[in-house]
C-alpha cells in the first residue's frame, strides 16, 4: 500500500505541474499510455538506484529526484526501527543497525564528494523545480544554434513545447529558404518530415513535405482498387496536397480521377486539366501541351 501511495503522489505532482506527458514524439492514446508507464518505471528506477541522469526535467526532475534520494535514506531508518520494535530480528538487530548506518553514511558521503567535484553550474539541477516544458522553452530561447534548436523541436513531443509554438513557427518561416539553399547537415529528410506542415512557408515545399508523409500503403491500395496503372502512383505522390491523415484516401482518389480525365483529354487532343490549382500551374500545363 505504501508503494501505491508513493507512486500516486509522484503522478499527482506531475499532473499538478502539468508535467505528466512524456517527451518522446508520439501521438494518440498510445502516447497517454506510454507516458503513464514511463513515469512509473522512471519513479521505481530512481527509488532503487538514484541514477543521477534521471534528475533531468524530461524524467523525474531535480526536486523529485532529490526527494526520492532523501526518501530512500529515511525509509531505511524507518524499516530498521519497525524491525527492532517488532522483535523480528532480535539477535541480528545490532548488526543491522550498524550496517544501515554504514550504508547511509557512505551514500551521503559519496553524494557530497560528488557535488564537490562536478561543475558548479550543474549543482542546481539536483534541486531544480524546472519541468520538461520549461526546459524546452529555455533551451530554445537561449540557444542561437539552429541545429540545437531543430534537435529539440524534432526529438521532443510538440505537446511539450506547445506554449512557444508560434515562436517556433516564426523561426522556421524566417530560416526555411536559407536552409533550402545552404542544406545544413541536420536538415535532412527526417528533419523535414518532422516539421509541422503549417510551419513551412512555401506552397511547393508544403506539397513536397506532404508527399514525404504520404502513407504509401494506402495510396497503393487506392490505386489497385481503382485499377489504375501503377505508374500513376508517382503522379499521385507529386499531386498529393492533403494535410490531414483522415483525408488521405479521398485526396488520392481525387487525384486519380483528375489524372484519368487528363489522359482522356490527351487522347482526344483536348486541353490537359491541371493537377494543382493556381495560375502558375495552369500556365505550366499549357506550355507542356504546346
Amino acid at each position: 500500500s505504501f508503494l501505491l501511495i508513493d507512486v500516486f503522489f509522484f503522478l499527482a505532482v506531475k499532473f499538478w505541474r502539468n508535467d505528466f506527458y512524456y517527451w518522446l514524439p508520439m501521438k494518440g492514446i498510445s502516447y497517454v499510455i506510454f507516458s503513464f508507464v514511463a513515469r512509473i518505471i522512471t519513479k521505481e528506477i530512481v527509488d532503487y538506484t538514484n541514477i543521477i541522469q534521471f534528475r533531468h526535467p524530461n524524467e523525474c526532475g531535480g526536486i523529485l529526484w532529490f526527494y526520492s534520494f532523501c526518501q530512500t535514506l529515511t525509509l531505511l531508518i524507518f524499516a530498521l526501527y519497525l524491525s527492532d520494535a517488532n522483535g523480528t530480528f532480535k539477535e541480528k538487530m545490532s548488526s543491522m543497525w550498524y550496517t544501515g548506518a554504514l550504508l547511509m553514511s557512505g551514500c551521503i558521503l559519496s553524494f557530497v564528494i560528488f557535488i564537490q567535484f562536478i561543475n558548479a553550474g550543474y549543482i542546481h539541477t539536483f534541486f531544480s523545480f524546472e519541468t520538461s516544458a520549461e526546459n524546452a522553452v529555455r533551451v530554445f530561447r537561449k540557444s542561437s544554434d539552429d541545429a540545437k534548436r531543430a534537435e529539440l523541436i524534432i526529438n521532443t513531443n510538440e505537446y511539450v513545447w506547445r506554449s512557444i509554438r508560434e515562436e517556433v513557427k516564426e523561426w522556421v518561416w524566417q530560416n526555411w529558404q536559407q536552409w533550402i539553399e545552404e542544406k545544413p547537415v541536420w536538415f535532412n529528410d527526417r528533419a523535414r518530415a518532422a516539421i509541422p506542415i503549417d510551419f513551412i512557408p512555401i506552397l511547393v515545399d508544403q506539397r513536397r513535405a506532404a508527399a514525404v508523409r504520404l502513407n504509401r500503403a494506402a495510396a497503393n491500395m487506392a490505386i489497385e482498387e481503382k485499377g489504375v496503372d501503377r505508374n500513376a502512383s508517382s503522379k499521385v505522390l507529386a499531386a498529393f496536397s492533403g494535410i490531414r491523415r483522415g483525408s488521405l484516401v479521398a485526396n488520392v482518389l481525387k487525384t486519380l480521377r483528375v489524372d484519368g480525365t487528363r489522359e482522356k483529354k490527351r487522347e482526344q487532343g483536348g486541353a490537359i486539366l491541371p493537377l494543382l490549382d493556381g495560375d502558375d500551374q495552369r500556365k505550366k500545363n499549357a506550355n507542356e501541351d504546346e
